[in-house]
C-alpha cells in the first residue's frame, strides 16, 4: 500500500489560503506585488511545503505509530441489532417475564444475541391490525396486563418525514371509552421501524369497535399517530407482539484479569475481544466499593449498557487518555480491539495497589459482520424460560461491522487531524459520520434550505444497504455533539440513501456455443456486482452519490465479461438511454434480463 499523504497542500494552496485570511486577520493590509509582507508570506508557504513533503514521506509503520501517539486507534467491531419475538405455549395463562440479557442464537452461524431490556410477554394473540385514518387498531383475543409490554412495528421508511411530536396509545374500557397509556415510542412517531413499549392499567375489557361491526368482540388497543405535516400515513409492513431488540453481544462476568505488582504503566489483556463495553474493578483492602456509573460519553445508542458486577471492590473509570488524570484518579484506558487495559503511572492516573488476582473485569464482547443474519435465522433459546415455546427474528439483523482495518485507519487519520473532532465543512460532517462506527462505509452531506442532510450507507453485502434506526440516531447524536454551535439538532437530518434501481436487459452473443448454458447466470451475477453501491462501478469502488450511469459504460462492461462476444439491444430501465440521479441518490441493482443469442 502506498504511504498515505498526511497533508496534500502545495505552496500555492497555502499561499492562497493565507491571502484569503488577510481581510479577516489584518483588515488594514492590502498587499501589492512589491510588498515585503507578501514576500514573507510566499517564503513561509514554500517552507511549510517542505515540511509537508517530509511528513508525507513518513513510512507506513511510522505513520501508524504517529497516529497511535495522537490517540487515533482502530475502531472496534459494532454489534448487529435485531428484533426478536417470543412466542408462548398454549398453556401460558399469565404474562411471562423475559429478563434483560436473555441469550438467543442463530444456531447455524454460531452467533449469540442478548435482549437489551426487560419485557413482559403476553399470552394474548394479535388477531387484527388495521390502520384507519390517523390510528392503528390492534385487536387481541385476551387482555394484556401490566408491563412493560413491547410491540414492534415494521415500517417502510418514508422519503420525507413529518415533524415528530410523539404518538399516543389507548386501550378500550368499553362503551366507547378509551384510556390513555404510558408509552415509550422508539419509532419516531412511526417514521421508522422500532418498538412501542407500554403499561396497561387494570380494567382492560373486551368490547367491539363500531368501525369493525363484522368482527367479533376483542380487546382493542388504538395507536394514534400525530400526523402534523404528514403527507400520508406511514406504510406499516407488519406488527409483532412480544418483540424486543437484541444485540449481538455476550456477557463475561467477573474475569480475573491479573495481579497488580504496584509498578507504573501496568498493562493487562482481557481474554476475549472485541470489547463492546466493560467494567473494571480493583480490590483495594479497606476501601468501600464505589457505585458511580460509567462516564456517559463512553457509551452510545448502539452500545448495550453493562450492569454492575457482583465482585466487591472499587470501580475504576475509563478515560480516553491520562492527560487530565491526577495521581489519585482511579482511571484506566482500554483498546477494545486488542482488549489491552492500561493503568496510570502514579503521576497521571493512580497505580492499582499491590495484590493477588485483584484486577477483575466484567465486560461484553461481540460485533462483526457475521451478526447480520437474515430474518428467521435467530431461533434458538440458550436458556430455558417457562412457557416460552419459540423465538424468531421477524426482520434481518443489521448494523454489525468488523474491526476497522489498518488501511482504513491510515486513510481516516489525516482527516481526523484536520477536523479535530469539530465539524464545520460538509466534508467534516461526512468524515465524522464514517468515524462513528466501523459498519458505516460511506456518507454524503448536502445543504438544503438551511438544513444539513446526511445520507449514510452501512457496510453490508445486500443489494440495497440501509442503516438501522439505532445507527442513524448514533450518527446524529455524534454530529450534534461535535458540530458548530450555530447548527441546531432540528436542522440536522440523518437518513439512508435514496436508491435508483437499474434493471438491465440485453441480447448477448457468446464467443462459443459451449458457453451459452452458463453464461446467462454468470452475466446476471456480474450485473448485480457491477451495480452494487459500495463495491460496483467501473473501478470497483462503488457508485458515488449523484453519479450517472452511461449506457456506453454498460456496453463496455458487458463486452469485457469473459465468454461475451458482443451485446445488442441494451436497455436501462426499459429505455435505450442513460440513467441520471440527483445528489441525494446512488445506484443499486434491479431485476435483469439476459437473452443469449446463438
Amino acid at each position: 500500500m502506498e504511504s498515505p499523504k498526511i497533508d496534500k497542500r502545495t505552496a500555492e494552496d497555502l499561499e492562497k489560503t493565507i491571502k484569503e485570511l488577510i481581510p479577516t486577520c489584518v483588515p488594514g493590509w492590502k498587499p501589492d506585488e512589491g510588498d515585503a509582507g507578501l514576500a514573507l508570506l510566499k517564503i513561509f508557504a514554500h517552507m511549510a511545503e517542505e515540511v509537508i513533503l517530509r511528513l508525507n514521506r513518513v513510512p507506513r509503520k511510522h505513520f501508524a505509530a504517529f497516529l497511535d501517539m495522537l490517540g487515533i486507534s482502530l475502531l472496534p467491531a459494532s454489534p448487529a441489532l435485531a428484533p426478536v419475538s417470543f412466542f408462548l405455549s398454549d398453556g401460558a395463562e399469565s404474562h411471562v417475564l423475559i429478563p434483560k440479557g436473555t441469550p438467543v442464537a442463530a444456531g447455524d452461524k454460531d452467533v449469540t444475541f442478548e435482549t437489551q431490556k426487560n419485557m413482559l410477554a403476553s399470552p394474548a394473540r394479535l388477531i387484527h391490525a388495521v390502520p384507519i385514518a390517523d390510528a392503528i387498531y390492534l385487536g387481541f383475543d385476551k387482555p394484556i396486563q401490566k408491563g412493560p409490554v413491547s410491540i414492534y412495528f415494521s415500517i417502510r421508511q418514508p422519503e420525507q418525514t413529518g415533524q415528530t411530536h410523539g404518538l399516543a396509545m389507548f386501550c378500550s374500557f368499553g362503551q366507547g371509552l378509551w384510556k390513555p397509556l404510558k408509552i415509550a415510542d422508539y419509532t419516531r412517531n412511526m417514521n421508522e421501524s422500532g418498538t412501542v413499549e407500554f403499561f396497561v392499567p387494570p380494567g382492560f375489557v373486551i368490547t367491539s369497535v363500531p368501525l369493525f361491526e363484522e368482527w367479533e368482540n376483542l380487546y382493542w388497543l388504538k395507536v394514534v399517530i400525530n400526523k402534523e405535516q404528514w403527507r400520508a400515513m406511514p406504510h406499516i409492513n407488519s406488527v409483532h407482539v412480544n418483540t424486543t431488540i437484541a444485540a449481538q453481544v455476550e456477557h463475561v462476568e467477573d474475569e480475573v484479569v491479573g495481579s497488580s505488582d504496584g509498578n507504573a504503566d501496568q498493562k493487562f489483556f482481557l481474554h476475549r475481544t472485541p470489547v463492546i463495553s466493560e467494567e473494571i474493578m480493583v480490590k483495594e483492602t479497606g476501601t468501600p466499593a464505589l457505585t458511580s456509573a460509567r462516564t456517559p460519553a463512553l457509551t452510545s445508542a448502539r452500545t448495550p449498557a453493562l450492569t454492575s458486577t457482583r465482585t466487591p471492590g472499587v470501580r475504576w473509570q475509563r478515560v480516553e487518555d491520562f492527560f487530565d488524570s491526577s495521581s489519585t484518579d482511579r482511571h484506566y484506558m482500554i483498546d477494545p480491539v486488542s482488549g489491552a487495559v492500561v493503568f496510570g503511572n502514579g503521576i497521571n492516573g493512580r497505580i492499582p495497589p499491590l495484590g493477588t488476582d485483584n484486577i477483575i473485569a466484567s465486560y461484553m464482547v461481540g460485533g462483526g459482520k457475521k451478526g447480520n443474519v437474515d430474518a428467521f435465522e435467530i431461533r434458538d433459546m440458550k436458556t430455558s424460560i417457562p412457557y416460552v415455546d419459540q423465538v424468531i427474528n421477524p426482520e434481518p439483523a443489521r448494523g454489525g461491522g468488523d474491526n476497522e482495518r489498518i488501511e482504513d485507519v491510515l486513510k481516516r487519520g489525516p482527516y481526523l487531524i484536520k477536523h479535530r473532532n469539530r465539524a464545520v465543512t460538509l466534508e467534516d460532517f461526512q468524515r465524522m459520520a464514517v468515524d462513528v462506527s466501523g459498519s458505516i462505509a460511506r456518507a454524503k452531506a448536502v445543504l438544503k434550505d438551511d438544513c444539513l442532510i446526511l445520507m449514510v450507507i452501512p457496510r453490508e453485502p445486500v443489494d440495497k444497504p440501509l442503516p438501522s434506526p439505532v445507527l442513524l440516531k448514533e450518527v446524529k447524536d455524534r454530529l450534534i455533539d461535535r458540530s458548530i454551535n450555530t447548527l441546531s439538532a432540528s436542522n440536522i437530518l440523518v437518513q439512508g440513501p435514496g436508491y435508483v434501481e437499474v434493471s438491465i436487459s440485453a441480447r448477448i452473443v457468446p464467443v462459443s456455443y459451449e458457453d451459452a448454458p452458463v453464461l446467462e447466470t454468470a452475466i446476471i451475477d456480474r450485473m448485480r456486482e457491477y451495480l452494487h453501491p459500495l463495491t460496483g462501478g467501473p473501478e470497483g469502488w462503488g457508485w458515488e452519490f449523484g453519479r450517472d450511469l452511461y449506457i456506453s459504460d454498460v456496453y463496455a462492461f458487458l463486452e469485457a465479461i469473459p465468454g461475451v462476444d458482443h451485446a445488442a439491444n441494451l436497455q436501462l430501465n426499459g429505455k435505450e438511454e442513460d440513467v441520471t440521479v440527483n445528489e441525494y441518490q446512488t445506484l443499486c441493482s434491479g431485476e435483469h434480463k439476459v437473452t443469449i443469442v446463438v
